[in-house]
């Protein structure tokens, strides 16, 4: 978190030597690697079960920004799904469903080229399925996602975009596993963009 916080503020000193002036809406479709490293504490007084798993993603973001003063600031949401399942054992942990919003903040190093640290909250869905088991337990988290990021025009309304997040639950609510549960994850992510 602590260097995430000093990129963003180092992006804004960046800015605000910075004449660009690129702001507006825009959509994006981003794909990307997510490595997960879970811990599950059943409410029984059975002991926890780890996972390290990686797997790929699709997520869809809309969002927006503008320039205050030669810094870059704006806000996103996002939708998509990571493909990964693990098997510890007698269990399986799928990752399904993803939904955030993030806010940005950054400057631009050139007129096409923008910086920025992101951080958003991040809603996540994972399936605890356990051997003979016909249903699985739906696990959600609720997880604080630092990150940062780099967007790059190439041409007047079409960008690229890449950048890597990281994130850490605060908060688990299953029917079957317990608070004590923690999910970390690191995602890097690629995608393209159209800003209107």
């Amino acid at each position: 978190m602590k260097k995430v916080l000093l990129t963003t503020a180092l992006l804004a000193i960046v800015a605000g030597n910075s004449s660009a002036d690129i702001s507006g809406k825009y959509v994006a479709l981003e794909t990307g690697y997510t490595w997960t490293k879970a811990s599950v504490q059943k409410k029984t007084a059975a002991p926890k079960i780890n996972y390290n798993q990686g797997g790929f993603g699709l997520f869809g973001k809309v969002g927006g920004g503008c320039n205050y003063s030669g810094v870059y600031v704006g806000g996103e949401f996002k939708g998509g799904k990571v493909f990964s399942k693990k098997k510890n054992g007698t269990t399986n942990l799928s990752r399904g469903w993803n939904l955030g919003v993030a806010g940005r903040v950054g400057g631009h190093i050139d007129n096409d080229t923008l910086l920025y640290g992101r951080l958003g909250l991040d809603v996540d869905q994972y399936s605890y399925l356990r051997a003979g088991a016909t249903r699985s337990g739906d696990i959600v988290t609720l997880s604080i996602v630092p990150g940062f990021g780099v967007d790059r025009k190439i041409s007047q309304d079409v960008f690229v975009t890449a950048g890597v997040d990281f994130s850490k639950a605060v908060k688990v609510s299953s029917p079957a596993a317990s608070k004590a549960s923690k999910f970390r994850s690191t995602s890097l992510r690629l995608g393209v963009g159209y800003q209107f």
